[in-house]
């Protein structure tokens, strides 16, 4: 081999090592967050009466479980107000319960109010979530029955 091939061999060598030593940190850096700390499950656990009825107000309760590795820090959820449900209190649409420990949940509780004029049938509510205040928000929609249990 010329010396001219063997530097072209030795330069393609540590380009191979850089590119390997680059994408292997980029993947660590790419980790999420929740790995390490909280990752958070939303359920709507019941709502009564059921079916909601039209012209009055339904319980809702949401439990968030933490089934991450490590606690989700400073939970907030938020009930994002969708016809045809409004929230008793625009206070209590947002409710946070601080620190959430690994495999451990907490419950939320909304009174919402139905439209006198919404229809039966199934309508969606959405809630907002997140486990670290600054971090993105995380959506998630739910089904609620409203109406008679025939409709």
């Amino acid at each position: 081999m010329t010396k001219n091939t063997t530097n072209q061999l030795q330069h393609l060598f540590i380009l191979t090592i850089l590119t390997i030593l680059t994408i292997l940190t980029s993947a660590i850096i790419a980790a999420p967050v929740s790995a390490a700390g909280g990752a958070l499950k939303i359920d709507i656990m019941r709502y009564e009466p059921y079916p909601a009825e039209i012209g009055k107000y339904v319980d809702v309760w949401v439990n968030v479980k933490n089934t991450g590795g490590g606690t989700a820090e400073d939970v907030t959820i938020e009930l994002v107000p969708k016809y045809p449900f409004t929230p008793d209190s625009s206070n209590n649409a947002r409710q946070n319960k601080g620190s959430i420990g690994t495999d451990t949940s907490a419950m939320y509780e909304y009174r919402l109010f139905v439209a006198a004029d919404a229809k039966p049938g199934i309508h969606k509510i959405t809630i907002r979530y997140q486990n670290e205040k600054g971090v993105t928000w995380s959506e998630k929609d739910f089904e609620i029955k409203v109406g008679t249990d025939h409709s």
